[in-house]
């Protein structure tokens, strides 16, 4: 009689630690980076899904936040069409409008956004942790890819500090525009080629993503168990590769922005 008690209890146990989320650990991190990326990927259990989630609402609060903003700013460019516009054809000249007519509607305004910035972590978060638990394990590291899950999810954590200063900026400043850091600005917008493949990585870095950066690499040497040189070696591959693919978006942009 006592045997379905005990497990039930068991599976109960089980229940509640696959559920732990450790939300201590969300200001710990900005306190003491080093030891707490240490307890992340000492842990066996699955804990990566507290900073996603708040990344995915700080998201989508931003997008409902920014949508008049961003609907005042398609509105205001309606206004001042191209400079060559009076060359263009009646059909291209009623295309621009309709494209313009299209922008302002809701799906434009809050799904598409929010859809593209939620779903671009998710997607920054399972391609990194397959790339950097694939090069430490060529290098001779045996953790799981579940444990460097838990890393890169926690090593984003930079990132709610980003969105949230992006809210402020929405709701104080009524912008959205984003704020390239200084070795991207110099780069013009319409860049075609190398040079928009160029202005999408070296925009991604920024306060926020060295500071991922730097949780990256204190959780790799903390969790690979190889030499302390070949850890941090290891890790800066791994963001380089995410930086260049960081430029191929941008890249495709200009390409396809070039298509009539």
């Amino acid at each position: 009689a006592m045997e379905p008690e005990v497990t039930k209890t068991k599976n109960s146990r089980r229940t509640k630690e696959k559920r732990e989320l450790h939300p201590e650990w969300l200001g710990r991190i900005f306190i003491r980076p080093k030891s707490t990326m240490e307890k992340v990927v000492a842990t066996e259990k699955s804990v990566w899904l507290l900073p996603l989630l708040v990344l995915t609402v700080l998201v989508l609060l931003a997008t409902i936040i920014g949508g008049p903003v961003r609907r005042a700013g398609i509105e205001a460019s309606m206004q001042q069409p191209p400079a060559d516009f009076q060359y263009w054809s009646d059909t291209d000249q009623q295309a621009y409008y309709q494209r313009q007519q299209n922008a302002l509607s809701p799906l434009f305004i809050y799904v598409f956004p929010a859809l593209e910035d939620a779903a671009g972590f998710w997607i920054v978060w399972a391609l990194f942790t397959s790339i950097l638990h694939l090069t430490l394990t060529l290098r001779g590291s045996r953790a799981s890819q579940g444990r460097y899950g838990n890393l890169v999810a926690w090593a984003m954590t930079p990132f709610i500090l980003r969105v949230i200063v992006q809210i402020l900026n929405l709701v104080i400043n009524k912008s959205a525009d984003v704020v390239l850091p200084p070795q991207a600005a110099w780069i013009p917008t319409d860049a075609t080629g190398f040079m928009a493949f160029l202005r999408g990585a070296l925009g991604t870095i920024d306060a926020y993503w060295v500071f991922f950066a730097v949780l990256v690499i204190f959780g790799t040497v903390a969790l690979s168990g190889l030499r302390t040189g070949q850890a941090v070696s290891s890790a800066l591959i791994c963001l380089f590769i995410m930086l260049l693919l960081y430029g191929l978006p941008a890249l495709a942009g200009s390409l396809l922005g070039g298509l009539s």
